[in-house]
């Protein structure tokens, strides 16, 4: 069985406190963490034109936005390939 522990911080002697599950709880952010991104990025094409209105955004305008998301995502791809916006 997998234990995760941490040293508390506070009070007299080494005190262990076990964490139970901590890996189901840190994949289960990142996979939320991943479906509020792809939510986000619909969110974006599907509003493409009430910002294009509201912002008197050209299509050139909107794409720069969106190849913008793109380059992020790529500068973090080469400075550490385990970091994935997507």
């Amino acid at each position: 069985m997998e234990r995760e522990t941490q040293r508390s911080g506070g009070g007299s002697g080494n005190q262990l406190r076990v964490i139970r599950r901590l890996r189901w709880w840190i994949g289960g952010l990142l996979f939320a963490s991943t479906v509020i991104n792809y939510i986000d990025r619909q969110t974006l094409s599907v509003l493409a034109p009430f910002l294009k209105s509201d912002y008197h955004w050209t299509n050139s305008d909107f794409a720069l936005l969106i190849i913008s998301f793109l380059v992020v995502d790529v500068m973090y791809a080469f400075l550490d390939p385990r970091i994935r916006l997507e």
